[in-house]
């Protein structure tokens, strides 16, 4: 059994200490990769929770396919980013300017350092 599917096993049977583990390995990655380079630092921390708490609530309907739950909840992540650019547009709201969208948040490592 690979680790993730035992992490998702323990998160579904209501161990939140699980979820803190999976919520730590994938928030820099879908911080840095999917969510902010698309809506900025403004809106990254709000739609990593939109992410986040859909996850949690769709858990149960989650089918394990051998690939690794990164790749669900960067999935999320992309809807979800979508659903506030597009809110954004509608409002008006204009994007921040792009220097701070390529600047990692704080206490994230780079995905550079993720992988060394």
């Amino acid at each position: 059994m690979d680790d993730d599917e035992r992490l998702l096993r323990a998160i579904r049977d209501g161990d939140g200490e699980s979820f803190g583990v999976l919520y730590d390995r994938t928030r820099g990655f879908l911080l840095t990769c999917v969510i902010a380079p698309r809506v900025g630092r403004t809106d990254a921390d709000d739609v990593l929770s939109e992410t986040y708490r859909t996850a949690l609530e769709k858990i149960g309907t989650f089918e394990w396919r051998g690939v690794g739950v990164v790749r669900w909840l960067a999935s999320i992540a992309r809807r979800k980013t979508l659903e506030r650019v597009r809110q954004r547009a509608r409002a008006g709201t204009r994007d921040e300017a792009l220097d701070s969208v390529f600047e990692v948040p704080d206490g994230v490592p780079s995905a550079e350092a993720e992988m060394i």
